[in-house]
């Protein structure tokens, strides 16, 4: 009797593997989309002039007119936006895969 064990080694499992490792990433990138409602939607930079920046999350307040500090407004948006269309994208990587391990 041979030692050697007989793996499966079909497109099916490989398939399935595959299809598990798409639907991973899918709830990975998927996450922080979800996050998005509970965290600030728009953070801001003070840039003092001797360089210093600091960061600062939705903001409440404006400098005082003539104050030589700018703020530079951003917002967390478009990197959620970007995260929600990969995790699109491996979600329906993950369907197609599943429909033709069978």
């Amino acid at each position: 009797m041979s030692l050697y064990r007989f793996r499966d080694t079909s497109i099916s499992v490989r398939a399935r593997r595959l299809s598990r490792l798409w639907f991973i990433l899918t709830i990975i990138l998927a996450v922080p989309c979800l996050a998005f409602i509970f965290v600030p939607a728009e953070f801001s930079v003070l840039v003092q002039p001797d360089g210093t920046a600091r960061w600062l999350y939705n903001r409440q307040f404006d400098l005082p007119t003539g104050d030589p500090a700018v703020f530079y407004d951003c917002s967390f948006a478009p990197l959620f936006w970007c995260f929600l269309g990969c995790s699109l994208f491996y979600y329906i990587i993950h369907r197609l895969v599943l429909r033709y391990a069978a």
